[in-house]
């Protein structure tokens, strides 16, 4: 069965000679005051026309008529298709497909879904004079409420100091602790130090994934009806910011998140893209490494370099691996920077008088989201920031 559309109805695509001949009348020479900006391009882009010759003219003219055939891909192979027309009441998504007698063989639907994330530096953002995290993307009208997905030794470390910023802007909260620290406690933890945990293994990150999912629909609790407008707030390394991402992506089909970093690594890597992948606990081969998760951005990240301050040496240094990465791959000045600075930075922790961490941290923000954002969804596999993957994990 076929289904006839009244050809009345029926959207054509656009008679490219009509368009161009309609721009060389309306040219204008010399525009003069008055004319809008789109007017002023208009009657530039009809002079162009009025100016080629008959050979450009025709060339201009068979690359537009191509359309959306040519510019959304060729139908699938095997389907004769003689004809390509808008659908009236989607006429930027859907294409028609017809053959030589007129028959619809097929539809083509087109949505492009912009992608827009911040990433922000925030200094001392959980003191109560900085009210970003209390109020960003706070719904209008409603108890104002936070749910936080909190890293275990981040919540030792600094959990009554975020309950207290949320208490002083009269914030409600309902706090999940993930075990993103390694179990094996570091020498230094006494005195205020953490280990976060760099590798998974077995099932363990189902278990404080389906926790956090949990939490979201728990029955009684004051944020179980989560409005589909109210971010999840993640706040930890890499590992807990991943869970909280594909926790995000999946509850409700889409409910946005915020990431607050709290190690270099992850001020520098996982809180700039939009990855989010947790090991598959494969029974026949053991766990599988980020084989589960999603290309899912968050609302925003915000950093804040004072948590590196209770990190240990070796996961700071690890933090800085990532950062040499991109200096061999991209930036000779961050190279310089971490081979004449690199053993301070680790001894205060980042945190020195001078402004040499923070260019630091700034050159590799921006040196990722340069190759990561013309190439979102990795449709090019050829990735500089990559650089040693491949060998990595042998």
């Amino acid at each position: 069965m076929s289904f006839q559309q009244d050809a009345k109805e029926e959207t054509p695509l656009v008679d490219a000679a009509s368009l161009f001949s309609g721009l060389e009348s309306a040219c204008v020479a010399a525009p003069g005051a008055g004319l809008s900006r789109s007017e002023r391009l208009l009657g530039q882009i009809g002079a162009l026309w009025r100016d080629m010759d008959d050979s450009k003219k025709q060339q201009v003219l068979t690359l537009f008529n191509q359309g959306p055939r040519e510019a959304l891909g060729s139908p699938p192979a095997g389907l004769k298709v003689e004809k390509v027309s808008r659908v009236p009441r989607a006429p930027d998504n859907v294409l028609q497909f017809r053959d030589s007698c007129g028959r619809t063989v097929g539809w083509r639907n087109t949505f492009n879904h912009p992608i827009e994330y911040d990433v922000l530096q925030v200094p001392d953002m959980l003191e109560p004079s900085n009210d970003l995290l209390a109020t960003m993307m706070m719904p209008k009208g409603v108890q104002p409420r936070r749910f936080l997905v909190v890293d275990a030794q981040v919540q030792e470390l600094y959990g009554s100091k975020i309950q207290a910023y949320f208490d002083h802007h009269g914030v409600q909260t309902h706090v999940v602790v993930l075990p993103g620290g390694n179990a094996e406690r570091s020498s230094n933890q006494s005195s205020g130090r953490r280990r976060e945990r760099s590798t998974t293994s077995g099932p363990w990150p189902w278990r404080p994934f389906s926790k956090s999912a949990a939490s979201l629909g728990e029955r009684g609790s004051p944020l179980a009806k989560l409005h589909r407008r109210e971010p999840i707030i993640g706040i930890g390394g890499g590992v807990v910011l991943d869970i909280v991402g594909l926790a995000a992506n999946l509850y409700r089909r889409g409910v946005p998140y915020v990431r607050v970093p709290t190690t270099l690594l992850a001020i520098v890597d996982a809180s700039v893209g939009v990855k989010n992948g947790v090991d598959y606990p494969c029974i026949a081969k053991g766990p599988q490494k980020n084989r589960m998760g999603s290309f899912y951005a968050p609302a925003a990240a915000l950093l804040d370099k004072s948590f590196i301050a209770t990190q240990d040496e070796r996961n700071i240094i690890n933090g800085m691996g990532e950062i040499m990465k991109l200096a061999l791959v991209r930036d000779a000045r961050l190279f310089d920077l971490l081979e004449d600075h690199g053993e301070r930075l680790v001894q205060e922790q980042y945190q020195g008088e001078d402004d040499v961490a923070d260019e630091i941290i700034e050159r590799s923000i921006q040196v990722m989201l340069e190759e990561l954002g013309p190439n979102l969804w990795e449709a090019k596999l050829e990735r500089c920031v990559d650089y040693g993957h491949t060998f990595s994990k042998v």
